[in-house]
């Protein structure tokens, strides 16, 4: 269950809300309370922050298990993407996995002037050999590939299609359908929105874990309010509680 809680705070992050400095959302914060089977059992703040290089921002989301969970387990995952203002293309990937006695950490150096991805890590305080992949152009990781998404126009009853590095590996197509427009309960009343589904292949996120549903407000800011996976011991579900505007 706690891999399962882990995937979906990890992907509210593909959600985070920032690919150019000059863009409107930038500085926008959303927060989530995860619940399964009823249960709040974590958290999640995702954030689009502003770097100390002026042609790069910070895509960044923590999770972390409830104060309950949290004592008999502790859980704190950290991700960040810095993506370069004038492409949307990410310069680094880090990911931060904290989990009772269980640490590892992976960095992703998009190296584009050689064409390649070099990719490093530990696992419990084991580092790994570096991993170096071939890129074609465009890749994406896995918070700056839905961040294009959330910027982009999305159409019901049609996909795009990525290329994307994750887990040491490149997927050269990686589908995300944007399903039908919809109604839900959010905030004071209803909400439109657009149900939105990343199908993750490979190794990545809940590739045979579980399906990914995402609902979206229905306007240019996308913002996803709702976030639901279906796994075998039930179903996750994180919902929007508070948004800082830019």
């Amino acid at each position: 269950m706690i891999q399962a809680l882990r995937n979906l705070l990890v992907s509210c992050g593909l959600l985070a809300a920032c690919a150019f400095a000059a863009h409107p959302l930038q500085g926008e914060r959303l927060h989530y309370d995860v619940s399964w089977a009823g249960v709040v059992v974590g958290r999640a703040t995702i954030e689009c922050l502003p770097t100390t290089n002026p042609v790069l921002v910070a895509v960044r989301t923590t999770a972390r298990a409830n104060q309950t969970i949290q004592s008999m387990y502790p859980v704190l995952d950290t991700i960040q993407s810095f993506v370069h203002v004038s492409t949307g293309l990410p310069v680094q990937f880090r990911k931060s996995q904290r989990e009772g006695d269980y640490s590892a950490d992976i960095r992703i150096n998009f190296q584009r002037s050689k064409n390649m991805a070099v990719v490093s890590g530990q696992i419990k305080g084991v580092s790994k050999p570096d991993t170096t992949l071939t890129l074609e152009g465009g890749e994406y990781d896995l918070l700056s590939a839905l961040v294009k998404v959330r910027l982009d126009s999305l159409v019901p009853g049609k996909s795009q299609f990525l290329s994307m590095v994750d887990n040491r590996k490149r997927f050269a197509s990686v589908e995300v359908q944007c399903l039908r427009r919809d109604t839900i309960e959010a905030g004071a009343g209803k909400t439109p929105v657009l149900v939105v589904v990343p199908k993750i292949h490979g190794d990545a996120l809940f590739a045979s874990k579980g399906t990914l549903t995402i609902w979206m407000t229905d306007d240019p800011l996308h913002v996803p309010l709702r976030m639901e996976s279906k796994i075998a011991l039930g179903t996750i579900k994180a919902v929007l509680t508070n948004r800082t505007a830019p």
